[in-house]
């Protein structure tokens, strides 16, 4: 394969730069034929002929400092485009204001052999882009079929991610935003579907089970409303996890994940570093509420740990705190003062614990 990859991309470049050779020397002979009314008789072509070879070399000469022809940008890209564009506009210059001292042939054959080749490659690229993607999106008929919620970059980017994917895992069949401007829009040939208001109609409709929510900059207001949308439709929710979140700018399928607490609440959990603080709870009284969910039995653990004077567990869970119970002590102690049954809403009761518990720290 190290082999293969380096050999491909020579083929690819000698493809390129031929194509691009034979452009030049088509444009030239065209715009000569017809500057001149197609008289071929009076068609200066050795002056032609070596106008188009100067251009050309100058051209390939250009876009090798700029490595156009050796990967340096996708093919077809916008990268590429501009480079191309620099490359060709700079060689018919020099050739155009070279012409200018001596008047070899009309002036204006550089100028329209410089634009028509400058379309014609810019074409040529675009074109086998187009069906190169469109080979990919035909030969992705496996993997799980999706509705992509989202058609900005991310969603850009997360479907080229799901067509290139070689394991075929994901299948997207449709997009959904809420912009107009974007109604007719189509990545990869996916296309926009409706509005996020259809996601049960649409999915019904293709028949997905799955949907993707690709819209990193989302509020916790819209992750919900898309997420209970899912929910009443019957079908699964994926997330790209938030800007703040990716590592990088570009995203995949890789970076797909569930929905978690931290998007429909719209901040992030934030970790307590229970070791800088263990000569502080040593020996202390310490309440914790919420002690049978996730963060607050990982905390009761935690502070167990640093010896304090005493632990009070508190929930309105009683088969929670049980389980934290026997996480720490490795037996539920029943009859134990450190589990408290209460519910943090009952302000009466609340105040009662505090009252007769004195807690020196409390973590809420």
């Amino acid at each position: 394969m190290s082999v293969l990859v380096p050999q491909l991309r020579s083929r690819r470049a000698i493809l390129s730069i031929s194509y691009d050779v034979m452009v030049w020397g088509a444009a030239y002979y065209v715009v000569a034929m017809l500057r001149l009314d197609a008289a071929s008789t009076s068609v200066p072509w050795l002056g032609v002929g070596l106008a188009a070879l100067a251009t050309a070399a100058l051209y390939l000469g250009l876009a090798s400092t700029v490595r156009l022809h050796q990967g340096r940008a996708k093919t077809g890209s916008l990268d590429q485009m501009i480079l191309l564009g620099m490359s060709m506009v700079t060689a018919g210059g020099v050739v155009f204001a070279l012409n200018l001292l001596g008047q070899w042939i009309p002036r204006s054959v550089p100028v329209g052999a410089t634009l028509g080749a400058l379309i014609a490659a810019a074409w040529g690229r675009a074109i086998w882009r187009s069906m190169r993607e469109r080979d990919l999106h035909l030969d992705h008929g496996e993997g799980v079929e999706v509705i992509v919620v989202g058609a900005g970059e991310a969603a850009r980017e997360l479907v080229g991610s799901m067509v290139r994917d070689p394991s075929r895992t994901w299948r997207p069949v449709g997009l959904l935003d809420d912009d107009p401007l974007k109604r007719h829009l189509r990545i990869r040939n996916v296309p926009v579907l409706g509005t996020i208001g259809q996601l049960a109609a649409q999915t019904s409709l293709k028949n997905v089970g799955t949907v993707v929510i690709a819209i990193p900059s989302a509020s916790a207001e819209t992750v919900d409303r898309i997420r209970v949308a899912a929910l009443d439709a019957g079908v699964a929710v994926k997330v790209l996890p938030s800007t703040t979140q990716l590592l990088s700018d570009t995203v995949g399928i890789r970076d797909l994940r569930d929905i978690n607490i931290t998007d429909v609440l719209g901040r992030n959990q934030l970790d307590t570093d229970v070791e800088a603080i263990a000569d502080y709870l040593r020996g202390r009284k310490v309440l914790v509420t919420g002690a049978g969910g996730s963060i607050g039995s990982e905390l009761c653990r935690q502070i167990h740990r640093f010896g304090p004077a005493e632990l009070m567990m508190l929930d309105r869970d009683e088969s929670a705190l049980h389980a934290v119970q026997l996480s720490i002590h490795g037996r539920a102690l029943l009859d134990s003062n450190e589990v408290i049954l209460c519910d943090i809403r009952d302000a009466h009761a609340v105040n009662a614990v505090f009252a007769s518990r004195r807690p020196d720290v409390v973590f809420h």
